[in-house]
C-alpha cells in the first residue's frame, strides 16, 4: 500500500539505518521498546486504538451521566483533584488511558516552570525560602529539585500525615512517578502538540486485552537518553508527527471534554480496524480519517 500511494518506505524515511543506529546508541536494553514507539506512534496502530476510544465515548452517552466520569473530564481541577483522578483511572481502555495521560500532563505543568534553552526538562516550582538554609545536596540536580517539589506538595496535600508512615511513603512514590511521566509527556507535547497524547496508544493483537501500555516505554530510558530519543523522533518524523497531531485535535478534544463532543461520526469510526491498518503511516488517507 505504501508503494501504491507513492510514499517512500519506512527504511527510506523515519526508520533509516542511521536512525536505527542512533536508537542503538541509546542503549541495547531500550532499543526494542523505543523502536516500537518510533515505528508505531502516529501510524495506523495508533488510530485503531483511537477508534476504540471514540467508540467508548459513544457507549458512555448511551449509559447516561456519571458523577465520576463528569469529574474526570472536568476542565477546572486543582492539582490535588488531578492527583486523585490519576490514581482512580486503572482501566486499560484507550479512552481512559488518554484521559489519564492528559491529567498527568497537566498535573506536571502545574508544578513546574519553563526550561532554559539547554534542556527540555522543566525546572521545579520551589521557592527560594524552601532552599535557603538547606545544605547543598549531592546527586542529580533534577532528581533533587523534583524531590523538593514533591515534598512541598505532600505538605500541602497531606499536612497531617506522618513522614515515616507507610501511607505517606506510598503517596510520595506515586507523586514522584506521576511527575516523571508527566515531564516526559510534556516534552513530547511541546514538540508535537498536546494532541499527540491521543496517538501514544497502539492496538495489539486481538488476543491481548486493551492497547499497549506506553508508560513503561516512555519511562524506560534515563533522562538524557529520553531527550536524545525525542531528538531522534524530531529528526526522523518531526513534521509527520506534528501534522497528524494537529489533525487529531478535534478527536482529542472530543475525548477529553463532554462539551466538545460531536454527534456526527469521525471518518475514523466508519472503518473497521483491519481497513485502517492497511493505510501507511504518513499518508494523507490516514490523516483524513481524523476529520
Amino acid at each position: 500500500m505504501t508503494r501504491a500511494l507513492g510514499l517512500p518506505l519506512p527504511e527510506d524515511t523515519y526508520f533509516r539505518p542511521q536512525i536505527e543506529d542512533k536508537l542503538l546508541n541509546l542503549g541495547a536494553e531500550t532499543f526494542s521498546s523505543l523502536s516500537t514507539f518510533l515505528a508505531l506512534v502516529g501510524g495506523p496502530q495508533s488510530l485503531v486504538a483511537l477508534r476504540a476510544a471514540l467508540k467508548y465515548t459513544r457507549e458512555l452517552v448511551d449509559q447516561g451521566p456519571s458523577v465520576q466520569r463528569r469529574r474526570w473530564v472536568s476542565r477546572e481541577l486543582s492539582i490535588y483533584e488531578r492527583f486523585e483522578i490519576i490514581g482512580e483511572i486503572q482501566d486499560n481502555a484507550a479512552f481512559l488511558q488518554i484521559l489519564r495521560c492528559n491529567h498527568i500532563l497537566h498535573f506536571y505543568r502545574c508544578t513546574c516552570s519553563p526550561v532554559g534553552s539547554t534542556s527540555r526538562f522543566a525546572n521545579e516550582l520551589t521557592s527560594n525560602n524552601e532552599l535557603i538554609g538547606q545544605p547543598r545536596a549531592r546527586g542529580n540536580p533534577r532528581k533533587i529539585e523534583a524531590a523538593t517539589a514533591v515534598i512541598k506538595m505532600m505538605r500541602d496535600f497531606f499536612p497531617d500525615l506522618e513522614h515515616n508512615s507507610a501511607i505517606y511513603k506510598s503517596r510520595r512514590r506515586k507523586m514522584l512517578g506521576f511527575r516523571k511521566f508527566g515531564q516526559r509527556l510534556h516534552i513530547l507535547a511541546d514538540c508535537f502538540g498536546d494532541a499527540v497524547l491521543s496517538l501514544l496508544h497502539f492496538d495489539r493483537s486481538g488476543d491481548v486485552a486493551g492497547p499497549m501500555i506506553i508508560e513503561k516505554i516512555i519511562l524506560g530510558p534515563a533522562d538524557e537518553a529520553f531527550e536524545s530519543f525525542v531528538e531522534v523522533l524530531e529528526e526522523s518524523q518531526g513534521s509527520l508527527l506534528g501534522e497528524i497531531s494537529k489533525a487529531a485535535e478535534q478527536v482529542f478534544n472530543h475525548i477529553l471534554y463532554e462539551d466538545m463532543r460531536r454527534n456526527n461520526l469521525f471518518a475514523l469510526e466508519t472503518l473497521a480496524p483491519e481497513e485502517i491498518l492497511t493505510l501507511p503511516k504518513g499518508s494523507q488517507e490516514l490523516r483524513n480519517l481524523l476529520q
